[in-house]
């Protein structure tokens, strides 16, 4: 079997990236060959390299060929739109030069940002899988430009099969496929990571990471130090990820709050593994996260995670067993949450051990693969 598989980020920051890389080299040991489109040059080739994955970058872009966008002014977002549906057409036609030359026997989309393998596998009549590893809306803040009716009924026409990577995300698109088309497949994620240190020191590290956004919740976050600080717990919260301009925001926050000096930036960082050893909790703040690579990370790090009662979060973390919620928005449960972690270390030790091996057993990169490959061999026997 041969997959052509479309992404539409050349960053290895990229959550969609990550998991990318660690199916296909599930596949590979399944025996399927496995070749990789990006949209431009970026990092994730020397990830690809590494790997020994056939990748092919189309072109240097000045528009994403993406049916998604922010909210503009009319007449903009007009333009923007026509010289998009043009960008479409070219991607959509250089990937069909790509999979006839390799003789593909199947295309897949890896998010659902933009249709150009969709379009791709019609014009060279092979069948389509389509990836949904996102809201779209809830998690990026895009509107789908054909709105989000029309746009999933030309999902359900090009998409042999749909694979989502949480059930919070089928119950938002999966309303709009016969229910045997969608299946939901969590990310697989390898086990082999760094472990947290035991460490006797007085200060609490409560570590963030991802990208800056609203979405993120790094408020609640930000605030709640400022409620530890009022108790007399001395912590810090690390905070990793780009997003400017939305850096700045956070960073009036920190003074406003009054907590300049227990909150840390770091940019994009080369080993997110040796950060988390360093940490005593983790925190997901998020209020729409579709799947969450780095909670299951945490979990397989042996670190401990409070996450928001939101979004796919709470099918990862079962509160008061894999880990604890609260209520996105109100950092004074976090704030309480995190102190109840802290002050019950035998309870927090089997909450974490059950988590590693929950983690291990429903998240496994293996298991991932071998799914996906029995839906791709279904497609190729049905489409």
């Amino acid at each position: 079997m041969k997959v052509l598989f479309v992404t539409f980020s050349s960053s290895r920051y990229d959550g969609s990236n990550v998991a990318l890389l660690s199916l296909i080299k599930g596949l590979r040991k399944l025996g399927v060959d496995c070749y990789v489109v990006l949209p431009n040059r970026g990092n994730f080739e020397n990830d690809l390299k590494r790997a020994r994955i056939h990748y092919v970058v189309l072109t240097r872009k000045l528009l994403p060929a993406w049916w998604a966008s922010p909210k503009r002014n009319p007449f903009f977002d007009m333009i923007v739109k026509i010289l998009k549906v043009l960008n479409i057409g070219l991607f959509s036609v250089l990937i069909a030069s790509k999979a006839r030359e390799l003789d593909v026997d199947l295309i897949y989309s890896n998010a659902l940002v933009s249709p150009v393998g969709g379009v791709a596998a019609i014009l060279v009549g092979k069948p389509h899988v389509w990836h949904i590893r996102e809201f779209i809306e809830e998690d990026f803040g895009l509107h789908f430009d054909l709105g989000l009716r029309r746009t999933m009924k030309l999902v359900d026409r090009m998409s042999c099969e749909v694979i989502v990577v949480s059930k919070a995300v089928r119950k938002k698109f999966g309303r709009f496929f016969p229910k045997s088309k969608v299946h939901v497949v969590y990310d697989g994620v390898e086990a082999n990571l760094k472990q947290r240190r035991k460490k006797s020191r007085k200060k609490i590290i409560l570590l963030m990471v991802g990208r800056l956004h609203p979405n993120k919740g790094h408020s609640d976050a930000i605030r709640a130090i400022l409620e530890l600080k009022k108790v007399g717990l001395k912590a810090e919260l690390w905070i990793v990820g780009n997003g400017s301009p939305y850096k700045k925001e956070l960073e009036d926050l920190v003074e406003r709050v009054g907590v300049k000096n227990e909150v840390v930036f770091f940019s994009r960082v080369p080993d997110l593994s040796s950060i988390r050893t360093q940490a005593d909790v983790f925190l997901v703040c998020s209020r729409s996260e579709a799947f969450g690579l780095v909670t299951i990370e945490a979990m397989l790090s042996r670190l401990p995670v409070i996450g928001a009662r939101s979004g796919a979060t709470p099918e990862l973390v079962h509160d008061g067993k894999t880990g604890f919620l609260y209520t996105p928005g109100d950092h004074r449960e976090l704030a309480t949450k995190i102190l109840q972690v802290l002050r019950n270390p035998k309870k927090l030790r089997r909450i974490v051990e059950k988590a590693y091996k929950y983690a291990q057993r429903n998240f496994n990169a293996e298991n991932n693969s071998k799914k996906i490959h029995k839906i791709l061999l279904g497609v190729l026997k049905r489409c």
